[in-house]
């Protein structure tokens, strides 16, 4: 029981609560779902340290720790769902965006034309790689309602490799495959 709280402290410390220890060591060592062998240090006054991670802990580690592309994240408001819902299809679907985040019924309140409103909203959280700030921006430009929409990139210092990698990844416009020609086969006379 005192390695598994130590275990758990070691994984929450390091962000990684999730993984398992190995299945040779007793039920009552284990810590969570990953199954990664890690191994408990005795201590000489028989109490445990923080697990050692195993080799293959290590490796995974460095695969989650390592530092992943950068990734931008963009937000804006709009007046109604179907504003968001256009918006946010438009940018998935020409691969601007890996994903679009709608949150419904937001209450904004802002400095217009001389006077305090405050209105309901919908916002749009969407992820996209750096290079595609400006072709956003002009998307959501071009579909968006208000006068002046505010439209605000965020760097995301602090993304996870794997999922920073699918963000870049989605969200780079495809091009379509070109076609090598075949050489011709001209008769010779």
């Amino acid at each position: 029981m005192l390695a598994a709280k130590f275990c758990r402290r070691f994984y929450e410390s390091n962000g990684l609560l999730g993984v398992l220890l190995d299945r040779r060591m007793p039920r009552r060592n284990r810590c969570a779902p990953d199954r990664l062998p890690v191994y408990p240090t005795l201590l000489l006054d028989g109490s445990t340290a923080p697990p050692v991670p195993s080799p293959s802990v290590k490796r995974a580690l460095r695969k989650v720790a390592a530092p992943g592309p950068p990734v931008l994240v963009v937000t804006t408001t709009v007046e109604t769902e179907e504003q968001a819902l256009d918006i946010a299809h438009e940018l998935v679907g020409k691969h601007l965006a890996a994903c679009v985040n709608i949150v419904p019924r937001i209450r904004s309140v802002f400095f217009w034309k001389g006077k305090v409103n405050d209105d309901g909203e919908w916002m749009l959280i969407v992820k996209t790689a750096p290079g595609n700030f400006q072709k956003v921006k002009d998307a959501i430009k071009r579909l968006h309602a208000y006068e002046l929409p505010e439209i605000l990139g965020f760097h995301a210092d602090h993304a996870g490799a794997l999922s920073a990698r699918w963000v870049v990844d989605s969200s780079t416009p495809r091009t379509p495959a070109r076609r090598k020609k075949k050489p011709s086969k001209a008769k010779r006379r």
